[in-house]
């Protein structure tokens, strides 16, 4: 990772392999070295290297996320004020769901 992140930023995390499934959480810490390997705390998880680790910025309080469950997820979180779900399908029948609703 090239930039230090700050504790409390917002990110997407691999707890095992890289093209596993990923999770979202917020960092407890600035970058720490445990056995060599540079990583950071992150909420519900522990220590994640920081090659497992991807921020997710939010701008102007709307962060980007790739699923309709990681935004029910992130919905809630301090200063996001907006979701944009970036995956076209999950989005379709995201609309859908919400036509249902009216």
């Amino acid at each position: 990772m090239t930039t230090e992140l700050q504790q409390g930023t917002p990110v997407r995390y691999w707890p095992g392999f890289r093209d596993g499934a990923s999770k979202l959480g917020r960092l407890r810490s600035g970058v720490a070295t445990i056995g060599g390997t540079e990583g950071y705390y992150v909420t519900g998880a522990g220590f994640i290297s920081a090659g497992h680790i991807e921020p997710l910025p939010i701008n102007g309080g709307v962060i980007e996320v790739a699923t309709g469950r990681e935004a029910l997820e992130v919905c809630a979180w301090d200063g996001v004020t907006d979701v944009v779900v970036t995956d076209n399908a999950e989005r379709i029948q995201l609309q859908k769901l919400m036509k249902g609703l009216r």
